[in-house]
């Protein structure tokens, strides 16, 4: 409250109380008068008016103040508003900046747009030209087609015509073919039986019989009859042990061989140069082999009605199948390419194969006629005088296939022709040779730039069906040679001056005959090692002016390993070691260690 504005007769209220509060305390007591009492009277109400008037100013001022703390919050909260909004000005000025970057950016981005739209524009006009262009050529092109298309169908017509045509002339020209490759055909029997011999049955128990001890007899009768029971032929045992046990003697009705249908599955035909070498049979008895000699087709007519026993275990010999009953052979050209045949085939009697039948054809392989090997000899490597490289080569023509009946031996079976070439180190020119002088033959022999001759099989052995030894080959062979060796003969150029001398090389030749027994052996149609003892007669001729001319007896024991790369003997790579020793003067002795390659003429000219 400010003091200056209250009035005057406040101030003199104020004043009388206040004389009276000092009288009071001094114990002192005043009485008013009357206008002090009426001053007072005023004064109280004028107080109370005044206390009145205080109050309501006291509740304005807490109006006001209440007013006011309001204000300053709302401010404080304008403030804080305030500071928020700064804040989010700034940042809505990052963005706006950022938004005007973008902006720019796009804009940028806009007028690239629009240039290159318009490039687009310009090129999508171009290519649309070019579109139009294009179409205008398919246009004409499949205009063209059509014709094409049309003149193709005709042209197609016209091929197919042709094709009809052509295969007609192939068929033709199939059936010349055939003609003149095919030599002749293999086909399986209509139909197929079992025989048996009761004649040797018989005979075999005649053989029990003349046994001295009963025991031996009954035993045998007993293993004889009890092998036919196991048999189709179980209703001949009672007329065997009547004909031959009880009475001794033969019914001659019973000497006929009786049969028995069989069905036949498949037979296997293995053919070597024209040989059978196996024929195995597998039937519903069991199966039948040529147990006893091998079949050459050549002469196959004579041969049909060889039998063909059962083998196995626990079977009866007595028990045959006749080739004829087995396979029918019809001939359709000469017999002159049958030697050189070679096949392996099985013929089915099953509805699900279809080979129940084989045209045998000619062969027209080089290497069944010709052998050709190039090879070294490892000594001549090494330094000595053997050969550095040889060719050789022979021509082997086949003669005869008939085996001796019964047996796997063949006689005269072939005929070879032989050549031989060797190179030698540079450094050699000939054996050196005086006029008149001697020369030893091993020189000649070791050193033989060349050989020709003829080689002639004089019996042949080949693997029988069931050999005894497990020997596939035996030879015996004989032929003559033509050797040419090379000299260098030095004599005096002027007999009046010996001491110039004059060289010059000659070829020296000399005959040689000789005979070869040749044994080999084959393992899983990969390996083969040939044993061989020539023993050689040669003879070096009076005209060659040597001294030592005549006749030496030569022997050469040899031995060659061969590896079959294709189980064929066409190609193979071999090792041979050959001992020559002259049985005249045993200390002239050589050795060659020889290794090479024989080589596959047909498959060579069909790879170029």
């Amino acid at each position: 409250m400010n003091i200056y504005n209250l009035s005057p007769s406040f101030l003199l209220l104020f004043a009388c109380l206040l004389f009276s509060e000092i009288a009071l305390a001094q114990n002192q007591p005043v009485e008013p008068s009357p206008q002090q009492q009426d001053s007072i009277t005023a004064l109280r109400k004028a107080d109370s008016v005044l206390q009145k008037s205080q109050a309501s100013i006291n509740a304005q001022h807490t109006t006001e103040q209440n007013k006011l703390d309001t204000l300053q919050a709302e401010i404080k909260n304008a403030f804080r508003l305030f500071e928020v909004a700064t804040q989010k000005k700034t940042a809505a000025k990052s963005e706006l900046d950022a938004l005007r970057n973008k902006i720019d950016t796009l804009n940028k981005i806009a007028e690239e747009y629009s240039k290159r739209k318009d490039e687009l524009a310009s090129d999508a006009a171009q290519k649309q030209k070019s579109l139009d262009s294009i179409n205008a050529v398919i246009t004409s092109v499949e205009d063209k087609k059509a014709k094409l298309d049309s003149d193709l169908n005709k042209t197609n017509a016209e091929i197919e015509a042709a094709n009809d045509e052509l295969s007609i002339r192939k068929a033709e020209l199939s059936k010349v073919e055939d003609s003149l490759e095919v030599i002749a055909k293999i086909e399986l029997a209509p139909k197929s039986y079992i025989e048996f011999d009761l004649k040797r049955a018989k005979a075999e128990l005649v053989n029990i019989n003349r046994k001295t001890s009963p025991d031996e007899q009954r035993e045998a009768r007993a293993e004889v009859l009890k092998a036919l029971d196991s048999t189709g032929f179980k209703c001949y045992r009672s007329t065997l042990l009547d004909s031959i046990i009880n009475t001794g003697q033969f019914l001659d009705s019973l000497c006929k061989p009786c049969r028995t249908n069989a069905k036949v599955y498949e037979v296997n035909i293995d053919v070597n140069e024209g040989i059978i070498r196996e024929l195995i049979v597998k039937t519903s008895w069991g199966v039948f082999r040529n147990l006893q000699s091998p079949i050459d087709l050549v002469h196959i007519g004579r041969r049909l009605d060889d039998r063909l026993y059962r083998d196995g275990e626990n079977v009866y010999k007595h028990e045959y199948i006749k080739i004829s009953r087995i396979i029918k052979y019809t001939p359709t050209r000469s017999f002159n390419d049958l030697p050189y045949t070679q096949f392996n085939i099985t013929l089915f009697r099953d509805s699900s194969h279809k080979n129940e039948s084989y045209w045998i054809r000619e062969s027209t392989s080089i290497n069944s006629y010709f052998d050709v090997a190039l090879f070294t000899d490892l000594k001549g490597i090494s330094g000595d005088a053997n050969g550095l490289a040889q060719l050789t080569g022979s021509a082997r023509f086949i003669t005869n296939t008939a085996n001796i009946k019964g047996s796997a031996w063949i006689l005269f079976n072939y005929v070879a022709f032989n050549g031989n070439i060797a190179k030698f180190d540079n450094e050699f020119k000939g054996t050196l040779l005086l006029p008149g002088d001697s020369i030893n033959r091993r020189d000649l022999l070791q050193r033989a730039k060349y050989t020709l001759g003829i080689k002639a099989n004089l019996i042949h052995g080949v693997l029988s069906p069931l050999p005894k030894r497990l020997i596939q080959d035996m030879q015996l062979n004989a032929g003559y040679s033509f050797i040419g060796s090379q000299v260098l003969i030095i004599k005096p150029k002027d007999p009046s001056a010996p001491a110039i001398m004059d060289s010059s090389y000659h070829t020296v030749t000399h005959n040689q005959l000789f005979i070869e027994p040749l044994v080999s052996f084959t393992r899983y149609r990969n390996f083969n090692m040939a044993l061989s003892l020539p023993f050689y007669f040669i003879n070096l001729k009076e005209s060659s002016g040597i001294s030592n001319h005549g006749w030496e007896p030569w022997v050469k024991p040899s031995i060659e390993l061969m590896y079959y790369a294709k189980r064929t003997s066409s190609s193979k790579i071999f090792f041979r070691y050959c001992h020559w020793i002259n049985l005249k003067t045993k200390v002239d002795a050589f050795t060659q260690f020889q290794m090479g390659y024989s080589a596959n003429l047909t498959e060579l000219f069909q790879s170029h």
